[in-house]
């Protein structure tokens, strides 16, 4: 799969079975936000559009050299709390590229994948991090602003 062919990205960490993180965007800038991958876990949801330039700009960061790889990868040793990180790109044509990591927070050895992976959810998180803030502001202030009859 090549970036040009990238219309939907889906991002998730499950931490002890728990969405700790999942994200899903378009090229249309339909963007989907719970969480920021960290613990406690932020259940807040809020669904939007964002300048398409947000999705052009997170494409730029995949490698197309991994997409050969896509496939699950799951770890032996999963020592400490039990994560599952997911992304999947999806093209035009209904093609999907998954790719799946199981493994632990105090997993070592765990090849040269996970950590591109990794480091690659971190910077959408921080991509979108402003516009997640902003909505999640505007959504609480909604739901305390008393409904007048």
């Amino acid at each position: 799969m090549k970036k040009t062919d990238i219309q939907r990205i889906r991002l998730d960490i499950l931490s002890d079975k728990k969405s700790a993180l999942s994200i899903l965007m378009d090229k249309d800038g339909m963007l989907k936000r719970q969480g920021n991958g960290s613990l406690p876990i932020d259940e807040t949801e809020i669904i939007g559009h964002v300048d398409a330039e947000y999705f052009a700009n997170i494409v730029e960061l995949v490698d197309e050299d991994v997409m050969p790889f896509a496939n699950l990868y799951d770890h032996p040793n999963k020592a400490g709390t039990p994560l599952t990180v997911s992304a999947a790109f999806m093209d035009t044509h209904d093609g999907v590229k998954r790719f799946e990591f199981r493994l632990g927070t105090e997993t070592t050895d765990i090849g040269d994948l996970f950590p591109f992976f990794d480091r690659f959810i971190s910077q959408v998180v921080h991509m979108t991090q402003a516009w997640y803030d902003q909505e999640k502001a505007r959504q609480e202030s909604s739901d305390s602003t008393p409904c007048k009859p």
